[in-house]
């Protein structure tokens, strides 16, 4: 009779760094999208076989769910720190910062492959949501009498526009300028 307990593992034991794997699947998908990504690329950045992503990480898809929660979890840290100054200017010109070196996740891969994927579609509206709660705060801390959700969602709207040009190259002159103008419009 065999012990459950005392079961041999079958298979080599893994030797990488999980955490450095995971940073090379989101840079990738950050920087490329999901349909771009192929699981070669994936493998080359990870240093990683093609088995033995898939036996870390899953499928494509459950690479790409992961890494796009990985990237929720930082932009909802970057959101709170930026309006925790109670800046609105200083929050686009952050955002933009982030923006122009990579683009927003989000904004530019994750809502393209929404349309297809229920998963990817549930942790854009997610983080949609989550922003709006976040900006619907601080408009709130700033005058607590004025309904605060239409210049919440205004914001957004603003923010998402500065990620749509960043990444289509437009100068930093005048990414900046909108910035200004949303907040001077917004204050």
């Amino acid at each position: 009779m065999q012990n459950d307990t005392k079961k041999k593992l079958r298979g080599r034991p893994r030797v990488f760094d999980e955490a450095r794997a995971r940073q090379a699947i989101l840079e990738s998908f950050w920087e490329r999208g999901y349909s771009s990504v192929s699981l070669d690329d994936l493998s080359q950045a990870t240093g990683m076989g093609r088995p033995s992503l898939y036996a870390a990480f899953g499928n494509k898809e459950q690479m790409y769910l992961a890494a796009l929660q990985h990237f929720r979890q930082l932009l909802g840290q970057g959101i709170r720190r930026l309006l925790a100054d109670r800046d609105l200017l200083g929050f686009y010109l952050g955002a933009l910062e982030l923006y122009q070196s990579r683009g927003c996740m989000i904004v530019c891969t994750a809502t393209v492959e929404a349309t297809s994927s229920p998963a990817i579609a549930a942790l854009v509206n997610q983080t949609l949501e989550e922003l709006d709660r976040a900006l619907t705060d601080y408009f709130r801390s700033l005058d607590g009498e004025r309904d605060p959700i239409p210049r919440a969602r205004q914001a957004a709207a603003w923010l998402h526009s500065l990620a749509i040009r960043a990444r289509a190259g437009q100068s930093s002159e005048s990414l900046q300028a909108l910035a200004r103008q949303a907040s001077e419009n917004l204050g």
